[in-house]
């Protein structure tokens, strides 16, 4: 029996467990993996059923359960339903009442972990293996039960209990040893970009003191030369001149306030839809050229910010979905706002190129730009830190050839007062 339980556990750990974490450090989450997932938590399906724990009186079990509602928590509805499909089609090659029972049985654990599954992603580490462990438990028994009624199998209850403690005992190690190592991945993540804004910042106070100071004097000595007697092609010259030093040390300065935005300076009480409408008329002849209609959807929400930094956040953001709308005709460009309880969230909803994972993954580092030569990345990488300082986040969906969604959700901390004034246009 020990044999046969090692055997189980070890399928298990390696299709549900190891295999799917050599992946993660490529995205970061399990459950962008959705294909491996199917796939390994199948073949842990079909591998615990085909060398079963044998007891003394001749009844045999496996751990195929783990790997179903592992797979489908977090692999979503569609592995859900196939690995549903495999428990119910391989078990259908072996003989005995089983068959029935897992007809039966398989299709209920599916509608269960369905509508559980959403919530159980939310909750924390500590919550999920508590639940997991509960909710296998309690699926073990209950499956037992049914077997009872159904084929007529009478289980002893310490064996019944020791079973249903096993499995779950399982599953919930599995749960912990993959959250535990996406946690660890996600702090590694944010340790590298901690490290990478440090650098630019620090590039940046240097490029700030040591080229802007030059370029100050360089500016002092062509004013100096204008009041010299100059032909007017050489005054035109240095006007050039001074303007093209004048648009430098302004470059300087915005890469500057990119690298280390303080958006908690200057702060006052903003509207949050006058703040858009204000964007959406400064974006309104860029959006012309590029034939996309903007659409509102709006409340009168508001908030504590800085608001040139709130207003460039939302034109970066704008800008961006604009642009990737160019080759798209009619494209559509929708803000919604909403408040959902202590947050205030913003949507910026397009209908451009979208973006790969690999490419959603970079999205905010320094010179990682998806508009190639034509972009640095400092848009976007002044919005992250920027949401970032206001104990906000940016979250982002999206698929190449079907547009993009950025959600910012700021805290209600931030709110001074919220009307929830709809507004659309």
């Amino acid at each position: 029996m020990l044999d046969d339980l090692l055997v189980n556990g070890f399928f298990l750990f390696l299709f549900c467990c190891f295999i799917p974490l050599l992946f993660v450090f490529q995205n970061g989450r399990i459950e962008n993996k959705k294909y491996l997932l199917i796939l390994t938590s199948a073949a842990a399906i079909i591998a615990c059923m085909s060398f079963p724990i044998k007891v003394g009186n001749g009844t045999l079990f496996d751990l195929r359960l783990v790997a179903q509602i592992f797979g489908s928590l977090y692999g979503g509805p569609i592995a859900a339903i196939i690995l549903a499909l495999v428990n119910i089609l391989y078990r259908s090659f072996f003989d005995g009442i089983g068959v029935i029972t897992t007809f039966i049985i398989a299709p209920v654990h599916l509608m269960v972990i369905l509508n559980v599954r959403k919530r159980f992603l939310l909750l924390s580490i500590r919550k999920k293996i508590i639940y997991s462990f509960i909710g296998g438990t309690i699926s073990t028994l209950l499956t037992l039960l049914m077997v009872n009624w159904i084929a007529g199998i009478n289980v002893p209850t310490k064996l019944a209990i020791l079973y249903a403690l096993l499995l779950s005992s399982v599953l919930a190690l599995i749960i912990y040893v993959v959250e535990t190592i996406q946690k660890l991945w996600t702090v590694q993540h944010k340790i590298m970009q901690s490290q990478k804004m440090e650098t630019v910042s620090q590039l940046a106070a240097s490029i700030s003191h040591e080229v802007r100071n030059p370029l100050t004097s360089v500016k002092g000595f062509m004013q100096l030369l204008q009041e010299t007697s100059l032909t007017n092609n050489q005054k035109n010259y240095l006007e050039i001149s001074i303007s093209e030093l004048d648009r430098a040390v302004k470059v300087i300065e915005d890469y500057l306030t990119f690298a280390n935005p303080k958006p908690c300076s200057a702060v006052k009480e903003l509207d949050i839809q006058e703040e858009i409408n204000r964007v959406v008329k400064v974006l309104g002849p860029l959006a012309n050229k590029n034939s996309v209609r903007v659409e509102l959807s709006i409340s009168s929400i508001h908030i504590i910010a800085n608001q040139q930094y709130f207003n460039q956040c939302l034109i970066n953001i704008c800008k961006n979905a604009i642009e990737a709308m160019e080759e798209h005709a009619h494209g559509v460009l929708a803000i919604k706002t909403e408040k959902v309880k202590n947050d205030i969230i913003i949507r910026f909803i397009d209908t451009g190129i979208g973006m790969s994972k690999e490419e959603i993954a970079r999205l905010g580092e320094p010179y990682y730009s998806t508009k190639g030569k034509n972009g640095t990345g400092l848009g976007m990488m002044f919005v992250f830190n920027c949401v970032k300082e206001m104990g906000g986040t940016i979250q982002v969906e999206s698929k190449k050839g079907h547009g993009t969604t950025f959600i910012m959700r700021l805290p209600i901390k931030y709110s001074a007062k919220s009307k929830e004034t709809d507004h659309a246009s």
